[in-house]
């Protein structure tokens, strides 16, 4: 049975029975149930005046409320998947595994997590991810990426749930993204232990591509590699007797389920086939992964540079020498590259992870240099979470992708090379990626590569603006300073955060919403996240739980942010409005209207990103309005903020 609290009643929850009456110590202990909040009964006492209940999204994770504060409730239903939150944690997931010892050498990609929630949950390429409980034996499958039960609490007992996810959890999208970012890690790693051959000539761990890790999450560890094994060796033998022999009771719903993938037992399909299947509908689920970080998350999007990226000057210096590999004795720029790796060699090992190493480590930029990790570089699969930014490998639009990101490609050739491969990025087309790296046969020069053997593609922030237009982090702009950016002086700053400000809490720093947004500009989770006051996946619930806040300006609680410690609340309100200035100017749809605004269209179009996000402003100019939980949309906050610097009400208008 499951109870909630009674309409005007504020309940106590409290780690253990208190005696009567209650102690101020043990009411000083108690937690406030928030509104809303369904609580599943676990036991009561003798005289049915307490009640235990499970309070999972709260710090006192079960505990005991007086029965006459609570009414029965119907079970809690699956909560509706909120699309911009649910792609920003996927790249906030993915960004969290890269950073462990295990994502740093085998990294994962955000663009598969997203897609691998379409091709479980989704409908057609125009479709979002969803939270859907779905039928399948022996258990069923919950949420966006189709998680049982026995997946999601080996996650939980794991050593790598840091952040105390618990079983009820499942039924939450976003969190659900930190538990399938690391069962992706674990199978990445297993996948790439077993395919990997330890030679002088490797470039490091294998590379699974998508419809492998597909294969593995779906079908278990021994189908999966007798499956990849069996599609070098055995192409075009069937898959399904294949599957039969190593999936148990579990055969009939794993072929039932996928079988648009495997086919059907009399259908034959092959090794070769099912996997041509496989990788058809994920490249059609990556570009709409793509999509998605656009329009929901475009602050995740990088579209230019400042001129050439340093490192690419330097690939093509190298290009115009000649550089090739002449054996005995090793080509001395060839041994050169190494210097910048970790890797001691006089052999002509394989070189691709060095060059990419070098030409960054002496482009001429501290920056760029430190992002470097020396110990691991000369392996392709260490720059599967290089940088700070992942490119969307589903990409379709043409400057999409900045000249001289990293790419890192999948083993060309499972019987002679069981690596992979990583290169500065030139071009692409539909079809096919032109890189610019070493050990491209056997030199440095451009090589053109099927476009679906990409893996990832890496960036590196603090490249992304254009100096000359005064615009960007590291921009010229004598403007681009605390509390001012493009048009706006300090005075404007002033007025603008006063306006907001009266708009979003009555300029009070204390103030909070019923859907726990807080302070004087209402900070939400994703918001204090990316400005690494707490830990990615926190909700707003659970910023009442001092684990989550990650210290930053000495703020490790919500009652620190709302007291403004340090200044916290007005110093990140101007760093959170940069990153959405910067984001804006790295929208096609936004690009130009940002750089020429006046000061009341640029009030305007930033007020806009702070109710709704950068993806909100760009459908808002693009004539489709979104509004916030209590649907206040994003015309109105344009049409205070501008009219508030003397400027039209009405947005601009544009195109993509």
């Amino acid at each position: 049975m499951y109870f909630i609290a009674k309409p005007g009643e504020s309940p106590l929850l409290f780690s253990k029975i208190p005696p009567s009456p209650i102690p101020d110590a043990d009411l000083d202990a108690a937690i406030a149930i928030p509104p809303d909040m369904s609580m599943k009964a676990v036991g009561a006492d003798e005289t049915k005046v307490w009640l235990e209940l499970e309070t999972p999204d709260l710090a006192i994770k079960s505990g005991w409320v007086k029965a006459s504060r609570v009414v029965a409730t119907e079970p809690p239903g699956l909560e509706e998947l909120d699309p911009p939150s649910f792609v920003k944690n996927c790249t906030l997931a993915a960004r969290v595994f890269n950073q462990t010892p295990a994502g740093m050498k085998y990294g994962i990609n955000r663009d598969f997590l997203i897609a691998y929630a379409l091709v479980q949950t989704g409908t057609d390429t125009n479709s979002v991810p969803r939270n859907v409980a779905q039928d399948f034996s022996p258990g069923p499958l919950t949420g966006p990426f189709a998680l049982s039960q026995i997946e999601w609490t080996n996650f939980v007992e794991s050593s790598d749930n840091t952040d105390h996810y618990v079983a009820n959890d499942i039924s939450t999208p976003i969190y659900q993204c930190y538990g399938f970012a690391f069962i992706v890690g674990k199978a990445t790693q297993a996948l790439s232990e077993k395919f990997t051959v330890t030679a002088p000539e490797s470039s490091g761990p294998y590379i699974p591509n998508s419809v492998e890790l597909f294969l593995y999450l779906v079908t278990g560890e021994a189908a999966a590699f007798a499956v990849v094994a069996g599609a070098t060796a055995h192409p075009d033998h069937p898959i399904v007797p294949l599957l039969t022999q190593h999936l148990g009771d579990r055969t009939d719903a794993v072929l039932s389920r996928y079988r648009r993938f495997f086919g059907s037992p009399e259908e034959a399909r092959s090794v070769k086939a099912a996997m041509e299947k496989i990788a058809a509908v994920f490249d059609e689920a990556l570009k709409r992964s793509f999509s998605l970080v656009r329009d929901l998350t475009p602050e995740d999007v990088i579209y230019f540079v400042s001129g050439t990226l340093p490192w690419m000057v330097r690939a093509r210096e190298e290009l115009t020498k000649g550089v090739h590999e002449t054996k005995n004795p090793a080509n001395a720029e060839i041994l050169k590259y190494f210097g910048s790796t970790g890797h001691v060699t006089q052999n002509e090992d394989a070189w691709c992870g060095a060059f990419v190493a070098w030409c960054i480590a002496n482009c001429g930029s501290e920056l760029a240099a430190k992002s470097v990790r020396k110990e691991t570089a000369a392996t392709a699969a260490s720059w599967k979470s290089w940088g700070d930014t992942e490119v969307s490998i589903g990409t379709h639009e043409k400057d999409a992708i900045p000249e001289g990101a990293v790419v890192v490609l999948r083993p060309q050739d499972p019987n002679s090379d069981t690596t992979g491969h990583v290169a500065f990025y030139v071009d692409q087309t539909a079809t096919d990626i032109s890189l610019l790296g070493g050990n491209q046969s056997n030199s440095v020069k451009i090589s053109t590569f099927p476009r679906a053997e990409v893996v990832a593609i890496r960036m590196l922030k603090g490249f992304d603006a254009v100096p000359s237009l005064g615009i960007g982090p590291g921009a010229t702009d004598p403007n681009f300073e605390m509390g001012t950016m493009g048009p706006f002086t300090k005075e404007d700053w002033a007025k603008y955060i006063d306006v907001l400000g009266k708009r979003e809490s009555t300029n009070n720093y204390r103030g909070e919403n019923q859907y726990g947004y807080i302070g004087r500009w209402q900070f939400g989770a994703d918001a204090l996240i990316d400005g690494k006051y707490v830990k990615a996946g926190a909700t707003p619930l659970s910023l009442i739980e001092n684990h989550w806040w990650l210290g930053k300006l000495d703020v490790g609680s919500r009652e620190d942010w709302l007291s403004n410690k340090n200044k916290c609340q007005d110093i990140e309100m101007v760093a959170y409005t940069k990153r959405n200035y910067r984001s804006l100017l790295n929208i096609r749809v936004t690009r130009t209207m940002t750089q020429n605004a006046t000061k009341a269209v640029l009030a305007g179009l930033l007020a806009t990103s702070h109710l709704l996000g950068t993806g909100g402003t760009r459908k808002m100019v693009l004539g489709q309005d979104g509004s916030d939980a209590n649907g206040v949309t994003g015309r109105e906050y344009f049409q205070l903020l501008s009219e508030a610097f003397g400027g039209p009400g009405m947005p601009p208008q544009g195109g993509s």
